[in-house]
């Protein structure tokens, strides 16, 4: 069983991790990421959670990213999925929450500041905790 939160060490600091529900079968993690302008999944995992889960194709409007580096990410589209995330013991659900595929995206999914403001979600660093 996955805990609410997990951090996982990237060079000098913790970053915090998000249980996140897509599929009925099991949750997956992903980076809680307030920088990250918006949210985006592995071309695995979106392979993988299609094969039980409605995904809806959205316009891309040309989208264009970039990662930290300032190198470009290599996108396949702009889709609308179910999530939802449990925080504090409540569910909060969002039917049709907008995700880019993205070709090298090495852990399932970074959830961005759309998803965060979406959800109305706050991460509390001193006490690693969401709510």
């Amino acid at each position: 069983k996955f805990p609410e939160i997990a951090h996982v060490k990237a060079y000098y600091s913790a970053r915090p991790f998000i249980k996140i529900n897509v599929t009925k079968d099991e949750p997956s993690i992903w980076l809680f990421d307030t920088g990250a302008a918006v949210s985006c999944i592995s071309k695995a995992y979106f392979t993988e959670i299609r094969k039980s889960t409605k995904v809806t194709k959205l316009p891309d409007d040309g989208i264009n990213l970039m990662g930290a580096g300032k190198s470009t990410i290599e996108t396949l589209g702009r889709y609308a999925i179910p999530i939802s995330v449990s925080i504090q013991g409540k569910t909060r659900t969002c039917v049709d929450a907008p995700v880019i595929v993205c070709n090298t995206l090495t852990n399932p999914g970074i959830f961005g500041i759309d998803l965060i403001n979406e959800f109305g979600i706050v991460y509390y660093g001193k006490a690693q905790e969401f709510k």
